[in-house]
């Protein structure tokens, strides 16, 4: 597999400011599986849907429970398109990290049936609790969803409930409600006279609300925010906007915190503002991730040291035995002023390849 010690002799080496920077001795990396996170005891209805509507710090299994309502769409018809900025005017004012993605895009790709049909084979019991989310709601949500925007609080990082997730698709209200009791939620019915009809759901931490073509669900502080509906900071709209008619898009604005820490390991790195990316994936892969700094100067450096480091791993024997070299190739990366930008292309007969190529390594 790859080896680390193979990037000794950069060029960066030469420059004394950053000499300590590398002055390390890195151990060979080897791809292996990931280890599997711990799983709390749960009962069997917390395993299912009803687990969407229970304890606190649950946005890991939120968004992964959304990644899997975009990986397994269905392929009915063809999708109406979704309208991101009717939802994002829901993004709070104060929000550190967007991210949006047409998921009726998504529902059109071909490779997306075959990770459906995966999908069911590996988990067969999540066809069954979809299938009586749909009798008992009329809601399937891998037909019924166009749209999803997630937003973070400005302190993430320190409280995980600050998030709230805004998905573009019609429920009813009542027939939803209904289920999540049947299924042992407590939906605590709540009217505001600022932001009006919503529920208090998980003991008091979060929140849902049902607004025409939305469904609003966050941490209580995070959702009430949103249902304020000052829409996204002028930044944030900014970073994001090329990437709305995208199939994914992300913006973030960088914490002071993560950027004193980042400087602590290299001063340039400390000079990041804000991140931002997006791309489609109709015609195969095209993806772009742009990173923007205070100077140009700490752009090109950084980028000078990146592409040193890919160099090295495009042309490490290892890379190239794994065949991953052919789409380390494909990986772009460069200053362009401030920025520093790193794009990918590939297409669809790539894309496959290297989908199979990736199982076989795993």
């Amino acid at each position: 597999m790859f080896n680390c010690e193979s990037l000794d002799g950069l060029d960066v080496h030469k420059d004394e400011k950053l000499q300590h920077n590398f002055d390390w001795k890195p151990s060979p990396v080897r791809l292996v599986h990931p280890p599997e996170p711990p799983v709390r005891t749960m009962d069997v209805d917390r395993l299912g849907w009803t687990s969407l509507m229970t304890p606190r710090r649950n946005l890991i299994r939120w968004l992964a429970v959304f990644a899997a309502m975009l990986i397994i769409p269905s392929f009915g018809g063809r999708a109406e398109a979704a309208n991101l900025s009717a939802a994002l005017t829901y993004v709070p004012a104060d929000a550190m990290a967007v991210g949006t993605v047409d998921v009726s895009k998504l529902q059109r790709l071909p490779l997306y049936k075959k990770l459906q049909q995966r999908f069911y084979a590996e988990e067969p019991e999540a066809k069954k609790e979809v299938d009586e989310l749909r009798q008992a709601t009329g809601f399937d949500p891998f037909r019924d969803i166009r749209g999803l925007v997630v937003a973070l609080g400005p302190d993430f990082e320190q409280d995980d409930d600050q998030f709230v997730v805004i998905a573009e698709a019609r429920v009813n209200e009542q027939r939803m409600i209904a289920y999540m009791k049947k299924k042992g939620a407590t939906p605590q019915l709540r009217n505001d006279a600022q932001i009006g009809r919503w529920y208090e759901i998980a003991g008091g931490d979060a929140a849902l609300a049902f607004r025409g073509p939305h469904v609003i669900f966050g941490g209580v502080k995070t959702f009430k925010a949103a249902m304020a509906k000052k829409g996204a900071s002028p930044k944030i709209k900014a970073l994001l906007s090329p990437y709305l008619v995208k199939d994914l898009g992300f913006a973030a604005l960088v914490p002071s915190k993560m950027k004193k820490d980042a400087r602590r390991e290299m001063a340039e790195l400390g000079d990041i503002e804000t991140v931002r990316g997006g791309g489609s994936l109709q015609n195969g892969l095209d993806l772009e991730l742009l990173a923007g700094f205070n100077s140009a100067t700490s752009a090109s450096r950084l980028a000078t040291i990146a592409n040193q480091f890919l160099d090295r791993a495009r042309q490490s024997p290892e890379i190239s035995s794994t065949g991953l070299g052919k789409y380390a190739n494909k990986l772009q990366l460069n200053a362009i002023g401030k920025d520093i930008k790193a794009s990918i292309k590939l297409t669809r007969t790539e894309v496959d390849e290297l989908v199979k190529l990736v199982e076989t390594l795993l």
